[in-house]
C-alpha cells in the first residue's frame, strides 16, 4: 500500500509574501510541529480547532489556515494560506510542505555558535556576538545557499528595562533585498516588553528610513555624543507582548 506523503512530512514552511520572511517548523510528534528558531512556538492539531497555533503562555489562538478544509486535514495541515494575529498585528502566510526551495527568498533563524565567523566577516559593530548567541538574542539571515548574509541582536533589558536593538547589519552585496526589514520584523516578534528601542546617528538616513517605514517613531536624541560630533537619535516601536 503506498504511503501518504503528508503522513511522513517532517518539515513545514510558512512564508510571508509581503517581505519573504520564512519560518520552518519541524515535526515533534504526529500532532505537533515546533518552530525551528523558537521551539516553544508550535503548530499543533487542536482537538476542536484542528491545525492551529496558540500563544504558549495564554493559550490564545494566534494562527490558523484560512480554509476549514486545511484546518481539519487528518495527518498534516494542507498547503495553502494561513493567517496570524498577535495583539494588533496580523499577517498572511503561505504554508508549504518541506524545506524552502533552493535559491528561494532568504530566511531568518536563531544564530548558532558556528555562525560567528561568518558574522565577523561583515560585522560593522564593535563587540563580541558570542554572548548574544549564547543568550539567544541574535538572529541571522540566510541566503538561498544557507550562507549567513545578515544578523540582528538585541539586549532584553537594554534601556530603562526595555529591549534594545543593538546591532543590525547586512553584507554589502546582499543589501536592498529586504533582509534588514525581515531581520527587524523578526526581532520585533521575539523581543518582549512594552517598547523595542534603538538608536542611530543623525546622518544615517538608511536606518532612519527603515525605522520609519516599519512604524517606529523618533522619541529623543543625545546631542554631540558620538566621536564625530553627531547626535544619536532614539527610536521606539510598541510590542505586541507587554511582558
Amino acid at each position: 500500500m503506498p504511503t501518504d506523503p503528508a503522513a511522513t512530512t517532517a518539515c513545514l514552511t510558512l512564508r510571508r509574501p509581503l517581505d519573504g520572511l520564512v519560518y520552518r517548523f519541524r515535526r515533534l510528534d504526529p500532532d505537533t510541529f515546533a518552530r525551528e528558531d523558537r521551539p516553544e512556538l508550535t503548530l499543533r492539531r487542536h482537538p476542536t480547532l484542528g491545525w492551529s497555533m496558540h500563544d504558549p503562555l495564554s493559550g490564545e489562538l494566534t494562527g490558523r489556515p484560512w480554509d476549514d478544509a486545511q484546518r481539519h486535514a487528518p495527518v498534516t495541515p494542507a498547503p495553502g494560506v494561513w493567517v496570524s494575529r498577535l495583539g494588533a498585528k496580523s499577517h498572511v502566510y503561505e504554508l508549504t510542505h518541506g524545506e524552502p526551495p533552493p535559491g528561494g527568498r532568504e530566511r531568518i533563524r536563531r544564530a548558532q555558535p558556528g555562525d560567528l565567523a561568518a558574522i565577523a566577516a561583515f560585522d560593522a559593530f564593535n563587540g563580541d556576538r558570542a554572548a548574544e548567541v549564547a543568550a539567544a538574542t541574535c538572529l541571522v539571515a540566510l541566503d538561498g545557499t544557507d550562507q549567513v548574509v545578515g544578523y540582528a541582536s538585541w539586549a532584553p533589558r537594554g534601556l530603562l528595562g526595555q529591549p534594545f536593538l543593538q546591532s543590525l547589519c547586512v553584507r554589502p552585496e546582499a543589501r536592498r533585498q529586504g533582509l534588514a526589514t525581515a531581520l527587524l520584523q523578526a526581532v520585533q516578534q521575539q523581543a518582549r516588553g512594552r517598547w523595542l528601542l534603538s538608536s542611530t546617528e543623525d546622518w544615517c538616513a538608511p536606518m532612519q528610513t527603515l525605522f520609519e517605514r516599519q512604524g517606529w517613531e523618533r522619541c529623543g536624541a543625545l546631542l554631540g555624543i558620538n566621536r564625530d560630533g553627531s547626535a544619536e537619535w532614539f527610536y521606539r516601536v510598541a510590542l505586541a507582548d507587554p511582558a
